[in-house]
């Protein structure tokens, strides 16, 4: 019975590092460093820098998205809602798999149209860079016909 307890310790403590959990105990420098990665997305979408956001993606977003269908995305959003002006966060959660952190969280955001939308937003932790990884708006309303 010892030598399946230990062997059942030595199987998880192995395997711990390749797990993935969820932090439900997301800390204040989770959510400022989600703010602070959302500011910096609205700057660059207010500037029109498209083409950087994508150049800065994380690689997995790259292989789902090209970069025509990325700038006709953020065109959409822009010629609909306009540009980001304010976000307020909401729920942050943060999430490591492979010892790679990623931070998750939603914005109510105040757009130059007068619209308000709120965007779903997930950075992927590289070394000590962040990439975005997923990006979401209610399809209805910035990005609809």
């Amino acid at each position: 019975m010892k030598q399946i307890r230990l062997v059942t310790i030595v199987v998880v403590t192995l395997a711990a590092p390749f797990m993935r959990f969820n932090s439900y105990m997301t800390t204040q420098n989770d959510r400022d460093q989600a703010l602070q990665l959302a500011t910096v997305l609205h700057q660059q979408m207010a500037a029109g820098d498209i083409d950087g956001i994508y150049n800065d993606a994380d690689p997995a977003l790259k292989e789902k998205v090209n970069l025509e269908q990325h700038r006709a995305f953020f065109s959409r959003i822009a010629r609909k809602v306009g540009s980001p002006m304010d976000c307020r966060l909401g729920e942050t959660q943060v999430r490591w798999a492979l010892l790679t952190k990623q931070i998750r969280t939603q914005c109510t955001t105040q757009f130059s149209g007068n619209a308000t939308e709120v965007e779903t937003l997930t950075w992927s932790q590289t070394g000590d860079q962040y990439h975005l990884y997923y990006y979401y708006i209610d399809p209805r309303g910035a990005t609809g016909p």
